[in-house]
């Protein structure tokens, strides 16, 4: 029941969310997500990406990405480098929760509603090591 519900919201707001950059959308889908359930920092985003599989293209483009991969360290470096980041840039975006496939990165970016205008924006990511060759092709 839930599932179909966030489709109805994300069907309806479809237009706008691929076409404009939509905050509006964006604190739409965190609300539902924390009303409605007990977590699941990636169910935006694998909604998102059943809608337009290639949401990340236009959801990443304002930023420059820093992907973390492998198989040990992945986390501590994440977090040194948005720390170092943070220094001196205001806008630094990461995915805390541990969300490091597709889905959660998708969401990491839904997330994000700050509208920092011109400033350079920045995404630190910690990806699974696996799912590289899926945020890659997309992240530019």
């Amino acid at each position: 029941m839930l599932v179909k519900f966030y489709n109805f919201i994300l069907r309806s707001l479809f237009y706008e969310f691929k076409n404009e950059n939509c905050a509006s959308c964006r604190t739409l889908f965190q609300y539902l997500l924390h009303r409605f359930t007990t977590g699941g920092s990636s169910l935006p985003g694998k909604l998102a990406l059943a809608i337009d599989p290639n949401i990340l293209t236009s959801l990443s483009k304002d930023y420059r990405t820093i992907i973390i991969t492998g198989t040990n360290g992945k986390t501590v470096t994440t977090g040194l480098t948005v720390n170092i980041l943070k220094q001196h840039y205001n806008h630094v975006l990461t995915n805390p929760t541990g969300a490091n496939m597709q889905q959660g990165i998708v969401s990491t970016f839904l997330s994000d509603n700050k509208d920092t205008g011109s400033e350079e924006k920045f995404a630190v990511l910690e990806v699974d090591e696996a799912s590289v060759k899926h945020i890659t092709k997309y992240i530019s």
